[in-house]
């Protein structure tokens, strides 16, 4: 009785472990929820910023805490209510403290 094998019918299907591959990516864009978009242009890829910014993001464009980045989306009249979603329009806060220099 030595080490021998079992060698029984090559199982086909899920249960088939001879070829695991790498789970795969479901975006193509793996920065597909950030606050930039990658879009290829000659080659190179360019990051455009999005226009209608999460209150998180709001935070991060301004640099300012979660209360004053509100106050101040209100205040640039930027506050859009997708459904449940409330999202600042990052042109108008941007011209808003353009005017406010």
């Amino acid at each position: 009785m030595g080490n021998s094998k079992a060698s029984g019918p090559k199982m086909s299907g899920p249960w088939n472990t001879d070829k695991i591959s790498e789970p795969q990516p479901l975006y193509e864009n793996k920065i597909h929820n950030a606050p930039f978009r990658e879009t290829p242009e000659d080659g190179f890829n360019q990051q455009i910023p999005r226009r209608w910014l999460s209150v998180a993001e709001l935070m991060e464009h301004t640099g300012l805490t979660r209360e004053k980045a509100i106050k101040l989306g209100e205040a640039a009249k930027s506050v859009r209510h997708f459904g449940r979603r409330v999202l600042y329009d990052r042109l108008a806060v941007d011209q808003y403290l353009e005017k406010r220099k």
